[in-house]
């Protein structure tokens, strides 16, 4: 009996120069925890709006107060607003009850590949990214499967990896048509209660 988590790309900003990501878990006795972080130029924003992970005797009880849960999903739903993010409803009032509808996606569903002449090898545990300009290896996770994802002519392409038991977000790459491509690095999350 293990945790299983899924960690997926939600919604593009309109830009393509941010992502967001939603990860959730189930634990093996009932419920789970539901988190969002959205990855930008400018920062990262991350909030946890529900964990009701059984604690081994069936029961699901919420761990996060309804509060902490509105404070972050305030934030978030600021973020998604200044990131140019379409199709994303993040709606704090839904903490007093169905977290799983605290942020809705309506569209902006993320595209396979990379596109714009922008090319992806995956090898065992790296991949190479080239454009017109250059190029970047990429240290990667050894893995058994990888999949690679991009906004429609977007710059920040992302590496989805599968290593032994789930999905994880590898890399991030910022691939310009002006510079050869480059990892692309994020400040510190933002500070929200309950994470």
């Amino acid at each position: 009996m293990f945790i299983t988590t899924q960690v997926q790309i939600v919604a593009w900003s309109e830009k393509g120069d941010a992502v967001l990501v939603e990860t959730a878990a189930g634990g093996p006795e009932g419920g789970g925890t539901l988190e969002y972080a959205l990855f930008g130029p400018k920062n990262v924003v991350q909030a946890k709006v529900s964990n009701d992970m059984s604690p081994g005797d069936g029961s699901t009880p919420e761990h996060i107060p309804a509060g902490d849960c509105r404070t972050a999903a305030k934030a978030l739903a600021d973020a998604v607003t200044a990131a140019g993010f379409v199709g994303v409803e993040v709606h704090p009032d839904k903490c007093g009850g169905d977290r799983n509808s605290v942020v809705m996606i309506t569209s902006s569903r993320p595209l396979p590949g990379a596109g714009d002449g922008v090319t992806v090898t995956l090898f065992d545990d790296y991949a190479i990214v080239k454009n017109a300009v250059g190029h970047r290896k990429i240290d990667l996770e050894k893995h058994t499967d990888a999949q690679v994802w991009r906004a429609p002519n977007g710059p920040l392409l992302v590496i989805s990896i599968l290593g032994d038991t789930r999905y994880s977000l590898d890399a991030f790459v910022w691939v310009g048509a002006d510079a050869a491509p480059k990892l692309a690095t994020f400040p510190a999350a933002s500070a929200t209660p309950g994470l």
